[in-house]
C-alpha cells in the first residue's frame, strides 16, 4: 500500500516570549503533517492587531509577562471572535486548567507533552468549521423561512388583486381574464381552457379560451364548439371528484382540434405537455371547470393546487354573481322592449307626432297634434313652444339640444289648449339627426285618471306590491310610512295597526338612525339610492337587507319608494367561504409542523433533538398546558421520561412507572389511548394529583412495527379540552413520535453490535499473537511490546487515528506467517544456513497469502508483508525502495529492531538503549526511513526491557 504525508496549511498565532518554545511548537506542526504560517506576539497590543489578521488557530503561553492565556481568551470574548484558542504551558495546575475552560479554550497542554498537539489543533479547527458551518445553514433556514413568508404574502396579495377584479367585473369574460393573469402570476401556465357544467345534462359547453403567447395574452373564440360529455378527461375528473386534477394527458376537447391548441404553439401544433383542472363550485355545486395548461413537462405540482383552489372559489362566486345580474338586466330589458311596443301601437292610433328644427320651427305634425291642441289646422301652430304656457317654460326650459344623435328623452308637461284648459301629456323625444327632433306626444289624461283611481283602489295597490319579493315601501318626505306589504308584518310580527303608528326608523338599530336619516336625504337630493343595512325581526334579531330606494313626485309632492330584499343567505356563504380559509391555514400548518419532524427524524439520530420538535409542536399547535414522553425499557418493564414540557422535573425523575401500573402503565399494556377529563385526572394521574389546572388528559401509546416505544402525555388547561380535530393531529405526531423511537433505536441496537463484533476481531487477533508468541519461546511477550512501540511512534509522526486500529493488528500479527516455518527452522538454537535463512524469509509472504484474502484484516497486511523491506531496496519479499513501502511497515521496522536489540538472545545479552539508538542513527537512509528514525529519536524510549528479547531470526 502506498501512503504518503498529508500536508495542510495552517495560519497560527503564537502568543510566546520563547524563542525555543516557539520552534518545538512550529516542529511538532510540521511533523504532523501541517505547514505552518506563524505570526509571534508577546504583548497584548500586539495580539489585539494580530487576531485582525483572522488566524486559524491560537497557541498561547498560560503565562507572560503583564500577559497571557486567560487575558487573550476575554479579548476574544469582547471581540465576538470565533478563534479557537489552546493553551500551551510548563506546568498543569487545575485551577490554571478550569480557568481556561471556563473561558472557553478548545484545549490544555502542557509542553514536554506535544504529542497530542496535532490531534488538539485538528479538533479545535474541525469544531469551529462545523460552528461556522452551523452558522451558515441557520442563515439559510431563516432565508427559507422568509422566503416561504414572502411567497404566502405575494399569494395573498395576488388573491387580494383577483377578488377585487372579479368582484367588479359586469361580465363572465372578465372574470376569466383575471382569472388566467393570477394563474400565469402564480403558476408555470401559458394557457387557458373554461367550460360550463351542466348537472342534469352531465355536459360541458366551452365558454373561454386564451393564450399567453410571447408576452401578449390572446384570446379563442371556443363558443362554437360541440358540446362535451362527461369522459375521463381532466376536466371531467375534477368534476366528479370535486379536487383539482394534475396531469399531463392533452385534453379531449383540443385533442382534434389544432386551431384551437390552448396551451400550445398555433403554428408548430405543439400540445400542451401539463394541465391542471380545477372545479368551479358554489356552495358544494360544480357550475364549471378551467383547465391552465403549459407547455413544459410536470409543470404543476402540489404547492399549486392550494392558489388555483382559492382563486377558483373567488371566480366560481363572482361568475355567480354575474350570471345573477345577467339574468335579473335581461328580465328587465324585456320589460322594457314589450313596454315600448306597446306604446309605439297605441302612438300610432292616437298620439301626436311633431318634428322640428334646433330653433324649435315646426316642420311637420300630425293631425292628432292640432286637434289635441284644439286647432284650427295647420299654420296655427309655428313653434313647439305654442304647445307650452310660459309660465311652465319659464319654471322648465327645454332641453332637447342637450341629446346625442339617436338619444331619445321621456318627459311629461301641460299642454295649452286653444280655449285656455290644459292637457296633461306625455312626451318621447328622439333626436333623429344633427338638427331635426322628434317628440311624440300622447294624451294621458285618461292614464293619469286611472292611476288616481288606482291609488284610490286599495285592493288594487296592495295586490300590487305584496306580489313583489322582499319589502317594498312608500315614505312621504316627512319620513312617514304611507305604503308596504305583508312581507313587513311577516318579519316583525306586527299588525298593520302598529306598524302605522310606529317611525321607519323603528324597524331598525338605534345605531343605524343617524345613517338612514342621511341616506333618505340622498335619495330625495340625487333620485336613488343602494344601502347596505340590518333589519329588527319579529324575535329583536338583525337581519341583513340590501334596501334599493327611488325618488318620486306625486301631485306635487316628494315621496321614495323601494324595495328591500333578504342577504342573509349571501352573508352565511361568505362566512363559510372564511371559515374554510381559516381551516384550510390551519391544516396547512399542520402539516408543516408533521414536515418539520420528519425533517428532524431523517437528519438526526439524537433523540433528544427530535423530541424538542415534537414538544414544541404539540405545546404550541394544540394549545396544552404539559406534554411529556416516556420511553419503554423492555429489559426492566418500565418507563422513564425522556422529553417534557410544563411538568415538575423532579417528580417526572423518581417515576418509573411499570407496565401495567397506573394510568400511563396501563396505557402500554393495553396499547389503547386512555383519555380522563376533570377531577378524574387529579384521581388517576400522579403528577396531576391534587391539581386542578388540567381539563384533558391523554395518553397515546407509541407504537411502531407493531412494537411498543413509550407513552405520549398531554395535559389540556382546565376548559381547553381538545376536540376531534386537535385530537387527530395529537395521533399523527404519536405516530412520528413512535417512528422516531423506533429509528433511533435500531441505529443504537447496530452501532452496539459493531463494536461487539470489533472487539471480537480484536480478541481473536491478540489471541492469534500470543499463541505465535508462545510457539517460538524465543519471542514470547514480543508481539505486545513492539505493537505498544509502533502504535507510540505512529501517533508522534501523526498519522490518523482511524488508521491506527489497522497498524495495531497489523504488528500484533507481523509474524503470522511463521505458522508454515517448520519448528526445527524456528526453534533451532544455532545460526541458520543460507537455505534455512531463505525458508524463513518466505514467513512474510506467507503471512500476506493468510491475511489478504479476510477483508476486515486486508488493511493490517502491510506490516506482515513489508516489515522486512529496506528503504535503500535490499530487504525482502519485494524489494521495496523508499516510499514505495508502506508508511505503516517503515514505522514497525525500526520498532521491531528497537525490541529485538534491547531483549536477550541464546547467543548474545541485550544492548544497551543507547547503543541501539545510535545503531538506528547508522542505518537511516539504508535500512530505515529517515523521518521515521528523526521522529524515533524525539521519544524518551525507556531503558530495559521487562521480559526476554525477541528473535533476530526474522
Amino acid at each position: 500500500m502506498h501512503q504518503t504525508y498529508e500536508s495542510r496549511e495552517l495560519r497560527v498565532l503564537i502568543v510566546e516570549d520563547s524563542e525555543h518554545d516557539t520552534e518545538i511548537l512550529l516542529r511538532s506542526l510540521r511533523r504532523s503533517g501541517f505547514t505552518p504560517t506563524a505570526t509571534v506576539v508577546g504583548t497584548e497590543g500586539e495580539f489585539r492587531n494580530a487576531i485582525d489578521e483572522a488566524p486559524e488557530i491560537i497557541l498561547a503561553d498560560f503565562t507572560l509577562p503583564g500577559f497571557g492565556a486567560l487575558r487573550a481568551l476575554e479579548i476574544l470574548e469582547e471581540r465576538k471572535l470565533d478563534i479557537p484558542l489552546i493553551v500551551v504551558t510548563g506546568t498543569a495546575r487545575e485551577e490554571e486548567v478550569v480557568a481556561s475552560m471556563r473561558l472557553g479554550a478548545a484545549d490544555y497542554l502542557l509542553k514536554d507533552r506535544l504529542a497530542r498537539l496535532s490531534d488538539a489543533v485538528t479538533q479545535a479547527v474541525n469544531a469551529r468549521q462545523m460552528r461556522v458551518e452551523q452558522r451558515r445553514k441557520e442563515a439559510e433556514l431563516a432565508e427559507a423561512r422568509e422566503q416561504a413568508q414572502r411567497d404566502y404574502d405575494m399569494l395573498l396579495g395576488r388573491l387580494g388583486v383577483l377578488a377585487e377584479q372579479v368582484g367588479l367585473a359586469s361580465d363572465q369574460a372578465s372574470i376569466y381574464r383575471a382569472l388566467f393573469v393570477f394563474c400565469c402570476q402564480q403558476t408555470p401556465a401559458d394557457g387557458i381552457f373554461v367550460c360550463s357544467y351542466d348537472d342534469l345534462g352531465e355536459q360541458r359547453r366551452c365558454v373561454f379560451s386564451m393564450n399567453l403567447v410571447q408576452g401578449r395574452f390572446e384570446q379563442r373564440d371556443v363558443t362554437e364548439l360541440p358540446l362535451l360529455p362527461l369522459n375521463d378527461s381532466p376536466q371531467s375528473r375534477a368534476i366528479r371528484s370535486g379536487q383539482v386534477v394534475l396531469t399531463n394527458e392533452l385534453p379531449e376537447a383540443l385533442s382534434g382540434i389544432a386551431t384551437f391548441d390552448v396551451g400550445g404553439d398555433e403554428v408548430d401544433n405543439r400540445p400542451s405537455l401539463s394541465s391542471a383542472a380545477v372545479p368551479l363550485k358554489v356552495l358544494g355545486r360544480t357550475i364549471g371547470v378551467f383547465e391552465v395548461q403549459s407547455t413544459e413537462p410536470h409543470a404543476f405540482g402540489e404547492q399549486h393546487v392550494v392558489a388555483l383552489s382559492m382563486a377558483a372559489n373567488y371566480a366560481a362566486v363572482a361568475l355567480e354573481n354575474v350570471g345573477l345580474l345577467e339574468r335579473e338586466r335581461e328580465l328587465r330589458r324585456e320589460a322594457e322592449e314589450s313596454e315600448r311596443r306597446y306604446r309605439e301601437l297605441v302612438e300610432q292610433a292616437s298620439d301626436a307626432i311633431v318634428v322640428y328644427d334646433r330653433e324649435g320651427n315646426l316642420l311637420q305634425a300630425n293631425s292628432t297634434a292640432y286637434r289635441m291642441m284644439g286647432s284650427t289646422g295647420e299654420g296655427a301652430l309655428a313653434k313647439v313652444t305654442d304647445f307650452i304656457s310660459g309660465e311652465e317654460l319659464e319654471e322648465r326650459p327645454l332641453r332637447f339640444l342637450q341629446l346625442e344623435p339617436g338619444a331619445t328623452v321621456l318627459t311629461e308637461r301641460r299642454f295649452r289648449r286653444a280655449d285656455g284648459t290644459e292637457l296633461p301629456v306625455e312626451i318621447n323625444t328622439r333626436r333623429i339627426s344633427q338638427d331635426t327632433f322628434q317628440s311624440i306626444v300622447r294624451d294621458v289624461s285618461e292614464r293619469k285618471a286611472v292611476e288616481e283611481a288606482l291609488l284610490n283602489e286599495k285592493s288594487f295597490s296592495d295586490t300590487l306590491i305584496n306580489s313583489l319579493p322582499g319589502l317594498f315601501y312608500l315614505i312621504d318626505e316627512d319620513m312617514r310610512l304611507i305604503r308596504w306589504n305583508q312581507n313587513l308584518n311577516s318579519l316583525t310580527g306586527l299588525s298593520d295597526t302598529e306598524i302605522m303608528r310606529m317611525s321607519p326608523f323603528d324597524f331598525f338599530p338605534e345605531s343605524q338612525h343617524r345613517t338612514l336619516q342621511e341616506d333618505f336625504g340622498k335619495v330625495l337630493a340625487e333620485g336613488h339610492s343602494i344601502m347596505e343595512t340590518s333589519l329588527l325581526g319579529e324575535d329583536g334579531g338583525e337581519v341583513p337587507y340590501v334596501f334599493s330606494s327611488t325618488s318620486v313626485k306625486l301631485d306635487g309632492r316628494n315621496f321614495v319608494v323601494g324595495t328591500g330584499i333578504d342577504v342573509s343567505s349571501q352573508k352565511q356563504a361568505e362566512d363559510r367561504e372564511r371559515e374554510l380559509n381559516l381551516e384550510l391555514e390551519k391544516r396547512l400548518n399542520r402539516l408543516s409542523s408533521l414536515h418539520e419532524i420528519d425533517m428532524a427524524i431523517t437528519g438526526s439520530v439524537d433523540l433528544r433533538l427530535t423530541l424538542e420538535v415534537v414538544m414544541d409542536k404539540v405545546m404550541r399547535d394544540l394549545g396544552v398546558a404539559a406534554t411529556a414522553v416516556w420511553i419503554f425499557e423492555k429489559s426492566t418493564q418500565t418507563f422513564s421520561c425522556a422529553a417534557s414540557r410544563g411538568l415538575p422535573e423532579r417528580e417526572i425523575r423518581r417515576r418509573n412507572p411499570r407496565l401495567g401500573e397506573g394510568t400511563l402503565g396501563r396505557c402500554g399494556l393495553d396499547r389503547q389511548m386512555v383519555r380522563l377529563q376533570g377531577e378524574r385526572i387529579g384521581e388517576a394521574v400522579p403528577l396531576a394529583t391534587g391539581s386542578s389546572r388540567y381539563g384533558d388528559y391523554i395518553a397515546l401509546p407509541l407504537i411502531s412495527k407493531g412494537r411498543l416505544q413509550g407513552v405520549l402525555e398531554a395535559y389540556a388547561p382546565a376548559g381547553g379540552a381538545l376536540d376531534e380535530d386537535r385530537l387527530e393531529f395529537l395521533q399523527a405526531l404519536a405516530l412520528q413520535t413512535a417512528i422516531a423511537i423506533d429509528n433511533v433505536m435500531m441505529f443504537q441496537g447496530l452501532e452496539r453490535s459493531t463494536i461487539d463484533l470489533r472487539l471480537a476481531y480484536d480478541a481473536t487477533i491478540e489471541g492469534w499473537a500470543r499463541a505465535l508468541d508462545l510457539r517460538d519461546h524465543e519471542t514470547e511477550g514480543h508481539s505486545r511490546r513492539v505493537t505498544e512501540l509502533t502504535i507510540r511512534l505512529a501517533r508522534h509522526i501523526g498519522v490518523r487515528e482511524e488508521e491506527m486500529a489497522h497498524i495495531r493488528r497489523g504488528a500484533l500479527l507481523h509474524d503470522i506467517g511463521k505458522l508454515g516455518v517448520p519448528d526445527a527452522i524456528l526453534t533451532k538454537p544455532a545460526q541458520l544456513t543460507e537455505e534455512e535463512r531463505r525458508i524463513m524469509q518466505r514467513h512474510a509472504r506467507l503471512g500476506y497469502e493468510l491475511l489478504a484474502p479476510i477483508a476486515f484484516l486486508r488493511p493490517a497486511a502491510d506490516i506482515p508483508y513489508c516489515h522486512h523491506e529496506a528503504w535503500d531496496g535490499s530487504g525482502y519479499p519485494r524489494g521495496l525502495r523508499g516510499e514505495e513501502i508502506p508508511l505503516a511497515a517503515r514505522i514497525f521496522a525500526v520498532a521491531d529492531v528497537y525490541d529485538a536489540l534491547t531483549s536477550d538472545r541464546p547467543y548474545r545479552r541485550a544492548w544497551d538503549p543507547a547503543k541501539v539508538r545510535d545503531y538506528v542513527r547508522e542505518r537511516s537512509g539504508s535500512q530505515f526511513d529517515p523521518r521515521v528514525v528523526e521522529a524515533f529519536m524525539e521519544l524518551a524510549v525507556i531503558a530495559g526491557k521487562p521480559g526476554p528479547a525477541a528473535s533476530e531470526r526474522g
